[in-house]
């Protein structure tokens, strides 16, 4: 709450989404690591968040190590905060564990949404082959092995 009371106008409240993970347990006494993605929808003249939309998925299935990082995904143009540490004395410092090109942001969007790279060239007007290049890159720099987990490592990070 302190990045939306304290770190950022009043006037700006609404064009953030953040997002984290958390655990919790099951009625069998398993885990489940689970997305929360809110959007503050209303706000009062004081700036309290009144109303929110909040969607929380399971997303045991992908195998996604929880972590205590909240990013704050800026709309209409305002800038983003990813993978931020959940303490309040350096959560606006950047630690970025890899540097994506807006160019590779697109593609790994456009692969989360399902799009093959034949669609997502003739989407960015590219050629088929930058699309793999790009794929290839973001592989290497985030130490993932195929679509699936790269589009779960960005997510995690909050860069898609």
């Amino acid at each position: 709450m302190d990045f939306f009371y304290n770190q950022i106008p009043i006037d700006k409240i609404p064009f953030y989404k953040s997002t984290y993970t958390f655990r919790i347990k099951d009625g069998n006494g398993g885990w489940k690591t689970i997305l929360h993605q809110a959007l503050p929808l209303q706000v009062a003249v004081n700036g309290k968040i009144h109303h929110s939309l909040s969607i929380h998925s399971d997303i045991t299935f992908l195998n996604v190590s929880p972590d205590d990082r909240i990013s704050f995904i800026g709309i209409n143009g305002e800038p983003s905060f990813y993978a931020r540490t959940t303490n309040p004395n350096n959560f606006l410092q950047s630690k970025a564990e890899f540097e994506i090109s807006i160019r590779e942001r697109e593609v790994i969007q456009l692969l989360a949404d399902g799009l093959s790279s034949k669609q997502i060239a003739d989407t960015l007007f590219l050629s088929k082959h930058t699309v793999d290049t790009h794929r290839r890159n973001l592989l290497k720099k985030t130490g993932t092995k195929n679509t699936l987990e790269l589009t779960v490592v960005c997510l995690k990070k909050g860069l898609i």
